[in-house]
């Protein structure tokens, strides 16, 4: 029973989690691992089905935000859009004869109403075509890269199929953990220098969010920074080490 008791607070001593962060021996900055993670992020996805005829970007390229990523046949999507066009035209030029024909009196008012509804629900079906053939493309919603490219040109994916994984790479953020204490002088605001690991380089992080629960077990908080002026050469999954400066009096 008590080898029992003894190999179970062995284990437990193994497997605890080691605090990130230390206060250095000066007592006037605290030491906190991060690592680099991306503001956003995203899976993109096909809201028609039509086969691929370019992909524009491969994995681990960047790109600009507005850039076409993809591009569609959309060989019956254009074709419904045309006919829908092809409508809206012959049913407003029949609203405008019979206004025409109303002014001479050879036809009543209740026609050119008619006419008139005519030619709306006409346009209206063309918007309906237009905009799924806006589809046809896929446009980079931020400045970013690709992370994993999930089809290939000349498949054909069905809707609401994955695509591609693309993550932004103008903002980037830091997670740290340090100790709660720190939370009787840590500020949302505050400034301190990441130096990352990969790089060599030191960014500046701007506190953003400070974690609302303290782990009971480490005693220590989760600390968010953005990233001021990130590197070229910064990509999310870097670590690295930041030293936030303590300052007297909060």
């Amino acid at each position: 029973m008590r080898a029992s008791y003894l190999f179970a607070v062995f284990s437990i001593f193994v497997y605890m989690p080691s605090v990130s962060a230390q206060v250095t021996s000066d007592d006037q900055a605290i030491t906190a691992r991060g690592v680099v993670e991306a503001v956003e992020h995203a899976t993109l996805s096909s809201a028609i089905s039509s086969q691929i005829i370019k992909m524009n970007v491969r994995r681990g390229e960047r790109f600009a935000k507005g850039d076409t990523l993809i591009e569609f046949a959309c060989v019956r999507e254009k074709a419904a859009r045309n006919g829908a066009h092809a409508r809206w035209q012959a049913a407003e030029q029949q609203w405008e004869k019979n206004k025409e024909l109303l002014s001479y009196e050879a036809i009543g008012k209740f026609d050119v109403e008619i006419s008139k509804a005519q030619m709306q629900e006409a346009k209206a079906d063309y918007d309906i075509q237009k905009a799924a053939t806006s589809q046809c493309q896929i446009k980079a919603p931020y400045d970013g890269a690709v992370t994993q490219k999930l089809m290939n040109t000349y498949e054909t994916p069905q809707t609401n199929q994955p695509l591609i994984d693309i993550v932004k790479t103008s903002e980037l953020e830091v997670s740290l953990i340090v100790p709660s204490s720190a939370l009787s002088w840590l500020n949302i605001g505050d400034e301190f220098p990441f130096i990352v690991d990969d790089t060599g380089t030191t960014e500046t992080l701007h506190i953003t969010r400070i974690g609302a629960v303290v782990d009971p077990i480490s005693q220590t908080v989760d600390v968010i920074g953005t990233v001021l002026t990130p590197a070229p050469q910064l990509r999310p999954g870097m670590g690295g080490e930041g030293r936030i400066r303590y300052r007297a009096g909060g």
